[in-house]
């Protein structure tokens, strides 16, 4: 909603803050998601046989979570990008 707002009334700096902003996002959710991996495979030894199922299942359902936000902040990081430097082209002031 922020994006699209800086997008609608030309706000560049805001749209690069924005893009900024979601790129970190994307990275520290990565991490996060490593670091889920690694403990969801650390703990499957520990699980009762008959809770297996439902075990990988809900780190595959959280994990897929994980990687559809990073995809969402990922994509929302570069189009942002791309409209703050469209927007700095469109206000620039032109030569005649």
């Amino acid at each position: 909603l922020l994006c699209w707002n800086a997008a609608y009334f030309s706000h560049g700096r805001t749209l690069r803050a924005a893009s900024l902003t979601s790129a970190i996002c994307a990275v520290v959710l990565s991490v996060l998601l490593a670091d889920f991996v690694l403990s969801a495979l650390q703990l499957r030894n520990v699980v009762a046989p008959a809770e297996e199922a439902a075990f990988r299942i809900g780190s595959a359902k959280a994990g897929l979570k994980y990687a559809a936000f990073i995809l969402a902040f990922l994509l929302n990081g570069i189009f942002s990008w791309r409209a703050a430097a469209a927007v700095q082209r469109s206000t620039r002031p032109h030569r005649t």
